[in-house]
């Protein structure tokens, strides 16, 4: 290694360009981001403003970011179903098949890890923590020409298409998560 080479130092300017590229990309993704403050916990909310305000109105998968203080940074899914459009009923969902293009992939859930209520309308709601193959899958949604989340349970199941709206907030939250954790101080 020879730092005062011109090899090396054409090298250090492409590496700083490319971190400038990022950061200004993260920075652009975080504009995109609705923000809630916890005072009692010292944490922030970063949620994508094309995310539905209320979990009654349609189907959805959208990441969403929490931050500490101390700038401890963590991804997290909110994966939603409801009726809303199709009146179908409770599908009392305990996994979901996600149809990446043709590829398919399950994801089971627990009995305590989904949120079910309803009023005029039903949801169920699985929110989580993904592992890097489940922050792939994101990856490969946003990326996808068609991507079909299945709900599915004993007897009831029902389809999402994931739309443009959906796989922009995925870009968006993934690059600002990855500006959060890599390159924010």
């Amino acid at each position: 290694y020879y730092p005062d080479t011109e090899e090396s130092s054409a090298a250090s300017e492409k590496k700083d360009a490319a971190n400038a590229a990022i950061k200004a990309a993260g920075g652009a993704a975080l504009q995109k981001m609705n923000t809630t403050y916890d005072k009692v916990q010292k944490l922030t909310w970063y949620q994508h403003q094309n995310e539905p305000q209320y979990t009654d109105i349609t189907c959805y998968i959208y990441p969403y970011i929490g931050r500490m203080d101390d700038g401890y940074t963590w991804l997290r899914v909110a994966l939603n179903y409801t009726d809303a459009q199709t009146d179908a009923g409770w599908i009392f969902f305990d996994h979901v098949i996600f149809s990446v293009d043709g590829e398919n992939t399950t994801k089971t859930f627990s009995r305590d890890e989904i949120v079910r209520d309803n009023d005029t309308e039903v949801w169920e709601t699985a929110d989580f923590e993904p592992n890097a193959s489940e922050i792939q899958l994101l990856k490969d949604i946003a990326n996808s020409t068609e991507t079909i989340i299945r709900f599915e349970g004993d007897e009831y199941y029902e389809d999402h298409v994931v739309n443009d709206k959906e796989k922009e907030a995925i870009v968006d939250v993934l690059t600002a998560y990855d500006y959060l954790t890599n390159y924010s101080e």
